[in-house]
């Protein structure tokens, strides 16, 4: 009886996927080190970083990456796969707002999903 009740329990939004898959795997295009990388990296540490992403973007509106990096001390690369799986997720949208990063070019800047941002 309690395996037929856990099939009813409410899925964590910020867990990835039941099969999960390599957001990256198109950019990296199967590099050995950002295979292994994704591999080794364990899903809980990832949930933790969406949860953290997306409660920083809840609080304190829309952002890019590298702002969010910067803000909650995450490298980058860790930011924008994590952005990646909740865009892909419906858990955070696009703007349409861009920003200049401090490398002068534009950057796409999200938000929570639910949460409006005026250009």
């Amino acid at each position: 009886m309690a395996e037929q009740q856990d099939l009813f329990k409410k899925r964590d939004r910020f867990a990835p996927h039941a099969v999960e898959s390599d957001i990256t795997q198109n950019r990296h295009r199967g590099a050995d080190t950002s295979v292994q990388a994704f591999k080794t990296t364990p899903s809980a540490f990832r949930t933790k970083q969406r949860k953290d992403i997306w409660n920083y973007l809840d609080k304190n509106g829309g952002h890019t990456a590298e702002e969010i990096s910067f803000a909650l001390a995450m490298s980058y690369n860790s930011v924008s796969a994590r952005l990646a799986e909740m865009k892909r997720d419906k858990l955070v949208v696009d703007t349409g707002v861009r920003r200049a990063t401090t490398h002068g070019k534009n950057a796409r800047v999200m938000a929570a999903r639910g949460i409006v941002l005026k250009p």
